[in-house]
């Protein structure tokens, strides 16, 4: 039996960053039915936000896509903007979903939440 190995931090933190860009896809699709909810204004401020949380999104992946060519020994130094790039795409997002609840009437319908 062959031992096992626990990650690099470097390893930890790509699979992390990953899972949590599947998760925003899927949220980004879930929200993208329910712009056309709204009207006038309400939908040019909505589609606006899309638009930002979609820059954030390609930016965390352009940072996803970086961070695998970082060698180990770099890896401490990159990891602090990585994060910082996840936390404000986090933060966009959390915006976002803050104006669609404001203005959505249907509880039921509200839109997801994003994980952690």
């Amino acid at each position: 039996m062959e031992p096992q190995t626990n990650p690099t931090p470097k390893q930890s933190f790509l699979d992390k960053l990953q899972n949590q860009l599947r998760e925003l896809d899927s949220k980004l699709d879930e929200l993208k039915p329910k712009i056309e909810k709204f009207e006038g204004e309400a939908k040019a401020e909505i589609e606006e936000q899309m638009k930002t949380l979609q820059a954030k999104r390609a930016e965390a992946e352009a940072k996803f896509k970086e961070a695998r060519e970082v060698s180990e020994e770099a890896w401490d130094a990159f990891a602090e903007g990585a994060e910082k790039a996840w936390a404000d795409l986090k933060s966009g997002f959390e915006n976002a979903l803050a104006k669609f609840r404001k203005r959505d009437d249907d509880k039921e319908d509200a839109p997801p939440q994003l994980k952690a």
